[in-house]
């Protein structure tokens, strides 16, 4: 594989902070998955296999909140 994985990371990272931003669920998730990714190919699996487990964990509760609860106002996890 080819690329430069230090630019994928300030790029991915620059996404998943638009999307956090703008409320929308699905740009950080998969801005992170990408950034987990691109952490792998510069050799830092540590970091890498926390951002996939910080974005499925995410994803998870995501996916366990109510949407009617949504519009009561409470508040629902962090990319929901």
């Amino acid at each position: 594989m080819e690329g430069d994985a230090a630019q994928a990371c300030a790029l991915f990272a620059r996404a998943a902070e638009v999307g956090d931003r703008f409320d929308e669920p699905d740009l950080p998730a998969l801005s992170r998955l990408g950034w987990g990714h691109a952490l792998l190919m510069l050799g830092d699996s540590a970091a890498g296999v926390a951002m996939f487990d910080e974005v499925m964990v995410a994803r998870w509760r995501c996916s366990a909140w109510p949407r009617p609860a949504r519009q009561t106002g409470r508040s629902p996890p962090t990319w929901c």
